[in-house]
């Protein structure tokens, strides 16, 4: 019995993964070329889709434990590809793309 509450005791003292979490979030495309593909970078994006030109489309992506950024980059239909930059998933549910 000694053996097991001792084994116990070491069990509890060894450092665990963290959990994932999930967010769901809103692209909305305000080009002329459907966007045809999507990246987050050290997440995974689940459910992506085709954004035609000026829709929009929700998606979840899973990023690590604690983490709330990620870069984000796009490629259109017409082949141009587009680092967005960083994104908190945190702060923000909507990522709007659109002609600066």
């Amino acid at each position: 019995m000694l053996k097991t509450l001792l084994f116990a005791a070491a069990l509890s003292l060894v450092p665990t993964a963290g959990l994932a979490k999930t967010y769901d979030f809103i692209v909305k495309n305000g080009y002329t070329d459907a966007v045809t593909g999507l990246s987050v970078g050290g997440g995974k994006l689940e459910g992506f889709k085709t954004i035609p030109a000026n829709g929009k489309r929700s998606f979840s992506v899973t990023l690590p434990d604690g983490k709330c950024e990620a870069r984000i980059a796009v490629t259109f239909a017409n082949g141009q590809y587009h680092d967005v930059g960083k994104f908190d998933f945190c702060k923000y549910d909507l990522l709007t793309l659109s002609f600066e």
